[in-house]
């Protein structure tokens, strides 16, 4: 259900309904937003051969930014920014077994606090089933 006034567009939906609208778009096994790449390293092998990985360019949660025009294309820019700064980056690295490293990133933003945004924004409200 949508209500809307001159200065705000308020959806309310059941938790289900706004996991599943996420779902649509993000990770329904992390429940959250999320993308990871490459930042190099090298790789090795049994004969002393290491070879270079290349890094990717970052990526954006492309999934977020469409399920957010989607459902809630009234979002300010200031709205925006601040949705923004909730998403957590993290560094990780997976070795082989013989001496190489690949390094990534990862960004993700997780339902819940994609969902404590939106209630605090006033462009959300859970309602009982």
């Amino acid at each position: 259900m949508i209500t809307a006034n001159e200065q705000s567009v308020l959806r309310k939906w059941t938790l289900d309904e706004f996991q599943e609208a996420c779902n649509v778009y993000g990770n329904s096994w992390s429940k959250s937003f999320a993308e990871e790449w490459s930042t190099g390293g090298n790789w090795c092998n049994c004969w002393g051969e290491d070879h270079p990985i290349d890094a990717e360019d970052p990526k954006e949660l492309d999934g977020l930014y469409q399920f957010l025009t989607e459902y809630f294309p009234h979002m300010t820019y200031l709205q925006m920014k601040a949705l923004e700064k909730r998403i957590e980056s993290t560094d990780t690295s997976e070795s082989d077994w013989y001496g190489g490293v690949e390094y990534k990133e990862r960004i993700e933003l997780s339902y819940d606090v994609l969902m404590e945004e939106l209630v605090g924004f006033g462009v959300l409200e859970i309602v009982n089933a």
